[in-house]
C-alpha cells in the first residue's frame, strides 16, 4: 500500500497539483483495502493524518492574524511603518489543506461505516460466570468461519498522566496471545477455558468472555482491535 509520509505536506516539493497528486494516490490505495474489510493501521493513521492537518491550519490562522512585521519609523509623521511578510509559501500550504481536508474526511467515513457494519455484528459472550474483579482475564475470538478460537489474555491497568488539575486516569489494556483452540462436540468452550486456567497462573474464577464475528474481514488487521475496543468497554 502507498505510503504517506507524516510531513507529506511540508516536506519535498512545494506544488499544489503535485501534494494533490500524493494524497489522491494514498486515499485511492486506503479506498482499496478498507474495501477488502482491513482497518488497521490504515485507520488510525488516516485519523492521525487529518489531526496533523487541523492543528496546522489553525496555526497558519494564527500567523496571518498576528501582527505584521515592523520595517520602521516615520519620524517626521511619528508613525510605524510596517510591512506585510511574503506569505506565497504559506498560501500554497494552506491551499493544499484545504483541498486534503474534505477529501481525508470522506475516506475517514468510509472507514467508520465498515468499523460500525464490523461492530454490529460482532457478537460477544461470557463463559461461566463473571467475577467482580474483571481487571484479569482471557477473551476467545472465533476465527469465523472456522470453529478455531484464538485465546488471549488480558490485564486492565491504570495509569496517570500530570495535567494543571492534577492527576488523570486513564486505563490501559495489555494483551497476550495464549493458544488456538478448535471447538468441538467434545470441547465446548468451557472446557477450552478450564484447560487454559490450568496452564496459565490467573485467579481462581478469571472474567472469560467470547467473541463472534459473524462475518469474513481480517482478523489481525480488523476483527482484534475492535474486539480490544469492545472488551475496554465491558471490563473498564
Amino acid at each position: 500500500m502507498f505510503k504517506l509520509s507524516e510531513n507529506w505536506i511540508t516536506e519535498g516539493l512545494m506544488d499544489v497539483e503535485y501534494k494533490q497528486y500524493l494524497l489522491l494516490a494514498y486515499l485511492r490505495d486506503i479506498h482499496e483495502v478498507f474495501n477488502n474489510k482491513i482497518l488497521y493501521p490504515p485507520f488510525a493513521e488516516l485519523i492521525e493524518h487529518h489531526r496533523n492537518l487541523k492543528t496546522i491550519k489553525n496555526n497558519l490562522q494564527q500567523i496571518k492574524s498576528s501582527e505584521k512585521e515592523l520595517k520602521g519609523i516615520d519620524w517626521q509623521n511619528l508613525q510605524l511603518i510596517y510591512q506585510t511578510p511574503d506569505n506565497s509559501e504559506t498560501d500554497v500550504i494552506e491551499e493544499i489543506i484545504n483541498f486534503s481536508i474534505p477529501k481525508i474526511e470522506e475516506e475517514i467515513q468510509h472507514g467508520k461505516e465498515i468499523f460500525d457494519e464490523v461492530e454490529k455484528k460482532l457478537k460477544y459472550t461470557t463463559v461461566g460466570l463473571v467475577p467482580i474483579y474483571k481487571d484479569v482475564g482471557y477473551f476467545f475470538v472465533q476465527d469465523y468461519p472456522t470453529s478455531d478460537f484464538l485465546v488471549y489474555k488480558y490485564e486492565l491497568s491504570s495509569l496517570y498522566s500530570q495535567s494543571r488539575d492534577g492527576n488523570i486516569a486513564y486505563k490501559k489494556l495489555k494483551t497476550e496471545y495464549i493458544a488456538t483452540y478448535t471447538l468441538t462436540l467434545s470441547k465446548s468452550l468451557t472446557s477450552i477455558k478450564q484447560e487454559v486456567i490450568k496452564q496459565s497462573p490467573t485467579p481462581s474464577n478469571p472474567a472469560v468472555y467470547s467473541f463472534f464475528p459473524n462475518q469474513i474481514a481480517s482478523l489481525e488487521y480488523t476483527i482484534i482491535p475492535i474486539v480490544k475496543r469492545m472488551l475496554m468497554k465491558l471490563v473498564a
